[in-house]
């Protein structure tokens, strides 16, 4: 009978605490001492010097040139001449000697009167390019952070943030 009371006992104490509740509550404490901390950061940081150069750009053509060839029709006349004057007899050679002279002259003057010459003609010409170095300079970067401080039942509560604050929220289970 005893035990049963007692097992009755604890099935009523397990009962009623899985029935209690609890909550979260936010709670604020003053804060009693602020402390500054100083914290300094160094940073490579690019930056760009430019300046325009001119690059030289070269530039080829070519021209057609003629040049007269005033050999070239007397020899044809003289190689004509003998050709013709090889054909005729007595009054036609002398007919064959001038024709063959006139032909071989003209025939020499259009296959060979002209020389041709293709000659390169360079030109430079300066164009302005924008360059562009990157350098690094070190910059040194400066951030001040606050150590607020506060007691809460005697436990000390730290938040560290970036301005002074007068109170520090404190979240607290409450069990009932």
């Amino acid at each position: 009978m005893k035990n049963i009371k007692n097992i009755l006992l604890v099935l009523a104490l397990v009962v009623s605490t899985s029935y209690a509740g609890s909550y979260v509550k936010t709670r604020y404490i003053k804060v009693t001492k602020h402390i500054r901390i100083v914290k300094i950061k160094k940073m490579e940081v690019p930056y760009q010097s430019c300046h325009y150069e001119s690059i030289p750009v070269t530039h080829t053509t070519y021209v057609d040139e003629y040049e007269r060839n005033n050999a070239a029709p007397l020899l044809g006349g003289i190689a004509g001449g003998i050709l013709g004057h090889q054909i005729g007899r007595g009054r036609g050679r002398d007919v064959a000697t001038v024709v063959g002279a006139i032909a071989g002259g003209s025939l020499a003057n259009r296959k060979y009167g002209r020389i041709h010459h293709r000659r390169p003609v360079t030109t430079t010409t300066y164009e302005q390019k924008r360059v562009c170095n990157t350098y690094y300079k070190t910059k040194r970067i400066r951030k001040v952070l606050w150590k607020n401080i506060g007691y809460m039942k005697g436990q000390k509560i730290v938040k560290i943030s970036r301005y002074k604050l007068r109170k520090i929220p404190v979240r607290v289970r409450i069990s009932y």
